[in-house]
């Protein structure tokens, strides 16, 4: 009889240790599965991410292509710059004004961000023109920003252009002291 208690115990241990081995490979699976999931979920995130970026870049550049277009009709000599007036002249045109539209941009927007890149005196070059009209399409607050700066050069360049004038000034100043002393 107790041989008989003792394989009853020794069975029900055994099973016990089955159904723990069998909870342990169970919780293993799980895991083996939910990270093989967790894996092909990010690889698939991250093509999703370089095709957005990919065709963030390719719209940027088709923008890029078409405001070249723009501005080489204003360029009339072909030195990949333009002045401000033929610039002004050629944003009255309606195509010119149909294709910026096209490219969600403002005429009077980008007037305005010729003039301020121009200083109202310099022609526009025609990178700095792209690069000037892709950050405004990109955020609109840029264009006050870029004209904060601009006024901040032409502040600074007035200043400087002060400061000379009254160094030569001071010099004239100084060379008539010298003389009235002799």
């Amino acid at each position: 009889m107790q041989f008989g208690r003792l394989v009853g115990r020794g069975v029900g241990q055994l099973g016990s240790m089955l159904d723990l081995e069998v909870m342990v490979v169970n919780f293993a699976m799980t895991r083996v599965v939910a990270a093989l999931f967790l894996k092909q979920t990010l690889e698939v995130a991250a093509k999703e991410r370089e095709r957005v970026a990919n065709d963030a870049k390719t719209k940027k550049d088709k923008m890029a292509k078409r405001l070249r277009d723009v501005f080489k009709l204003a360029d009339d000599t072909g030195d990949g710059c333009v002045e401000l007036a033929e610039f002004q002249q050629m944003l009255d045109e309606p195509e010119v004004r149909e294709t910026l539209e096209s490219m969600e941009l403002n005429h009077h927007e980008v007037r305005a961000l010729v003039e301020l890149l121009s200083g109202g005196e310099r022609p526009v070059p025609i990178l700095d023109f792209l690069h000037a009209a892709l950050t405004m399409h990109e955020q609109a607050k840029t264009i006050h920003l870029m004209q904060a700066s601009m006024d901040i050069a032409k502040v600074e360049r007035e200043v400087l252009s002060i400061g000379a004038k009254q160094n030569a000034l001071l010099k004239r100043l100084g060379m008539a002291a010298e003389i009235a002393a002799l």
